[in-house]
């Protein structure tokens, strides 16, 4: 027997949707500490997760809305209602939070990320049967992504955002600086060239505020400051010299 969905679960998926929708770009304009927004971005698909096990013929976080019918909104073998928003709060991690903290040795946030990918990636398609069958093959590539995706965001979010470590500060001299306007550039924006400096043995390009970009001339210093990372992951960022503790911006808002 098909089994129609009211209109009011729909309605709250497509709340949910809209909500993370317009709300994930603005995270970072909200007031500090940074922590608030690492809980927004790492509850956001667990709060998903707790829907699609409460409303298993409901809504899913991996595949979306399907029907034979106009008025039959879900039965055996038919989509459910997709809860895209929650991918939001993770996309701006990479797109725009973290574009500042440079990771030395990115392969150490691997094997955490896929760990905590992997327990996402179980707690939803445990209820969520239909995204095994072979018309789902493309949905199912797509949810180790997205799963992957969420665990790097959160490990790198987690290594930087719980970093008491004591900091190294070292001291380079700027190559070249240049403003990328390349859209199909993943990283955009201002960056500077940094002459080898501490565990970076070549030149490297690295992003920085358009305020250090701007007070920054090919030949002046900057001071390159090291962390070991929480999760054991060296990081680092460009800071204006000489460095003065300030704390690490993370734009648009929010700061380490």
């Amino acid at each position: 027997m098909a089994y129609v969905l009211p209109a009011a679960a729909l309605n709250l998926g497509l709340l949910f949707g809209s909500f993370w929708l317009a709300f994930g770009p603005m995270i970072g304009y909200f007031p500090k500490p940074y922590g608030w927004i690492v809980a927004v971005q790492v509850g956001s698909a667990w709060l998903a997760v707790v829907m699609v096990w409460c409303f298993p013929r409901r809504y899913s976080i991996f595949h979306g809305l399907g029907g034979r019918r106009p008025d039959l909104l879900y039965d055996a073998g038919e989509r459910r209602i997709h809860l895209v928003g929650i991918w939001f709060p993770t996309v701006f991690v990479f797109l725009l939070y973290y574009d500042f903290c440079t990771t030395v040795h990115p392969a150490a946030l691997i094997l955490p990320a896929c760990l905590v990918g992997g327990v996402l990636f179980v707690a939803a398609v445990l209820r969520d049967r239909e995204l095994w069958s072979d018309r789902n093959r493309l949905d199912l590539a797509l949810a180790i992504l997205l799963s992957f995706s969420y665990g790097y965001a959160t490990v790198l979010q987690l290594n930087c955002a719980l970093d008491s470590s004591p900091v190294a500060v070292y001291q380079s001299l700027v190559i070249e600086k240049r403003v990328s306007r390349d859209p199909y550039r993943f990283r955009r924006g201002p960056h500077l060239r940094i002459e080898p400096w501490g565990p970076e043995h070549e030149s490297r390009m690295v992003s920085v505020p358009y305020t250090l970009y701007d007070a920054t001339q090919p030949r002046d210093r900057v001071c390159m400051v090291l962390r070991k990372g929480a999760l054991g992951a060296t990081w680092y960022t460009a800071q204006p010299y000489p460095y003065n503790g300030a704390p690490v911006v993370l734009e648009p808002g929010g700061s380490l």
